[in-house]
This record gives structure tokens, sequence and C-alpha cells, in this order.
């Protein structure tokens, strides 16, 4: 079945999706500035909000890592550039060379890997994040 619906006494067409298959891509897709809107926050996030236990780990260049080699920070940011700059600094690059590195989502241990590609979610959930380099077989896994 490609629909998917939620039973209910108050469904709507809104509570109806259409699943669809997005093919892979094959190079990481461009970050466009969000909109101005989003830029000014009439009520900033306070620190509890955002602050989050991160751990992290490099992957070498086939994407793989070691289990007993992952180490974390402190952030007090839900902004995903702040975090790759921080991770990079952290694994001993230098800030321009943040952006030749991709941020991947571990969700589970066997789970895998997602790209991050928008703003962490509010909350101070802690996150598993393996930092693979651009122009490595692992960046396409």
């Amino acid at each position: 079945h490609r629909d998917v619906s939620v039973a209910g006494d108050n469904a709507s067409t809104m509570m109806q999706w259409r699943v669809e298959v997005v093919p892979p891509m094959t190079v990481r897709p461009l970050l466009d500035d969000p909109p101005a809107q989003l830029m000014h926050r009439t009520n900033p996030p306070v620190e509890s909000d955002v602050s989050r236990v991160i751990w992290y780990v490099r992957a070498d260049g086939n994407g793989r890592y070691a289990e007993q080699e992952w180490a974390s920070v402190r952030v007090n940011t839900n902004n995903l550039t702040h975090l790759r700059l921080t991770l990079s600094e952290r694994l001993g690059h230098s800030r321009g060379d943040a952006a030749q590195i991709t941020l991947c989502v571990r969700a589970g241990r066997y789970a895998r890997l997602s790209p991050l590609l928008v703003d962490l979610p509010m909350g101070n959930n802690p996150l598993h994040i393996v930092v693979v380099n651009h122009g490595t077989p692992g960046q396409h896994d």
C-alpha cells in the first residue's frame, strides 16, 4: 500500500498522507539560509531548551567507526552550522575545514546513518553524531 490514513471520529483529509519513495542523492544538497522571519525570534529559546549532550565519533574513509571511540560535548544551541564548527574544531580541523564534513545522526545502535540537513530540534535529548569527511566512499553510504 502507498497510502496512509489515521482513523478516528475527527478524521479529515488533513490526516491523510501519501507515501512516496525518494531516491537517494549522490551529492549533499546545498543548504539555504533560513527565511528572514526565522532569523529574528521574538522569544529566544532559553538555554535549557537547547542545551544537550552530543555524542560524536569520526568515521573512517569507508564510513566505519569504532564503538569505543565516542566522545561527548555539551552544546547550547540547536544551530547545525554551530554544531558543525564545534565538532570540526574538536576533531582537530580548522574552521575553514568545517564545510568538508557531513554530520550524520545515528538513531539507534544498528540504525542507518542519516545526514543532518536542518537545525537540531528543540529539546535536550542527547544525539549520536557520526562525522563523515567529504569525498570518501563513506559519505555515499
